[in-house]
């Protein structure tokens, strides 16, 4: 026989009888793996969720406090307990200030498409936009915006369910959150989630 490198090496299976066979663990010569699948066609293909160091689970990819980022080298923010306290030494928000924007960015995993957003404001930025951009500079596109600025109280829980960012190549483009704040406004940022699901 030849040698083929799409043959199995090693398998465990998890079949209940002879006539219920099913594949648990699957490697074959040429390295890729499958869980819960019979032909892994990458590295390490699973069928089914799986949590692999994105800051998330099968549902969400955690944001905190400190991954938002000023917008430019003068932006105005420091870390704050509380939006009612004047000590800031404790962290748990970040606070931007004086008008400065600030955005974080993510790229969401292959397979994946981004459904929405869950963030946590003590004080709400004006407006919360959604862009993608490519890591080759090929620009940026405007997804989503969502205004704050009137918005009684100025404080709470921002949600967005109903994106469908399931375009977007992972391997080649990211996604941004924008944070806008009008002149003298301040945004207070404890962090959230952006909403994933399976494509």
């Amino acid at each position: 026989t030849t040698w083929d490198s799409g043959d199995r090496l090693f398998v465990v299976g998890n079949g209940n009888s002879d006539y219920s066979r099913s594949d648990a663990l699957v490697i074959l010569k040429n390295g890729k793996t499958g869980i819960g699948t019979s032909s892994p066609q990458h590295t390490l293909d699973v069928n089914g969720d799986a949590r692999i160091g994105w800051n998330g689970n099968s549902n969400y990819i955690y944001v905190s406090p400190l991954q938002l980022k000023g917008t430019n080298s003068n932006s105005n923010w420091e870390l704050t307990n509380s939006s009612l306290s004047n000590d800031y030494s404790y962290g748990g928000q970040i606070r931007f200030f004086d008008g400065s924007d600030a955005y974080f960015s993510f790229f969401i995993p292959e397979g994946y498409k981004m459904t929405g957003y869950v963030f946590y404001f003590g004080n709400y930025p004006d407006y919360i936009d959604v862009y993608t951009s490519g890591i080759s500079g090929n620009g940026v596109t405007a997804i989503d915006s969502r205004g704050y600025s009137n918005a009684i109280p100025s404080y709470g829980t921002a949600y967005r369910s109903s994106l469908n960012l399931g375009s977007i190549n992972s391997s080649s483009n990211y996604v941004i959150i924008h944070f806008t704040n009008d002149n003298n406004n301040q945004l207070l940022f404890g962090g959230g989630k952006i909403a994933i699901e399976r494509m």
